[in-house]
């Protein structure tokens, strides 16, 4: 009994004394991709131009990237979008325009689009990876 206890009791020192390997959480990645975009100073836009070949990649649930065959934007979104997760919840897209999609007027996945900011296919790269 009194073995059974020391070796529960070093297991329980070993494992509070373990070093913390989780991996980083939401808040932590969308502050990497916030000071990614201050430090790179992203050009925000007020608009861009929707095409049907446009592609859609969620890079955490408060940014995305928007792709289409030439162009990279970065998409944040005013409020955690798990729309870009689960595919069941998907809800219709509000737009003014159906081949133009604007900053704070109009959403993706029913979730509303708070900046649009221009990036290039490397910027694109590293966004992805920050939210990896």
């Amino acid at each position: 009994m009194v073995k059974y206890l020391t070796v529960m009791l070093a297991t329980l020192i070993v494992g509070c004394a373990a070093k913390d390997t989780k991996e980083p959480n939401v808040v932590e990645e969308n502050d990497a991709i916030r000071d990614y975009i201050e430090v790179a100073k992203l050009p925000e836009k007020e608009d861009i131009r929707y095409r049907m070949s446009t592609h859609l990649e969620r890079i955490t649930d408060r940014y995305a990237i928007l792709n289409d065959r030439k162009s990279h934007w970065l998409i944040e979104f005013r409020r955690l979008c798990h729309e870009l997760r689960d595919s069941g919840r998907i809800k219709a897209d509000i737009r003014r325009d159906s081949h133009i999609i604007r900053a704070r007027i109009d959403t993706l996945r029913g979730c509303h689009i708070d900046s649009i900011y221009e990036v290039s296919e490397a910027q694109a790269e590293e966004l992805k990876a920050l939210g990896e």
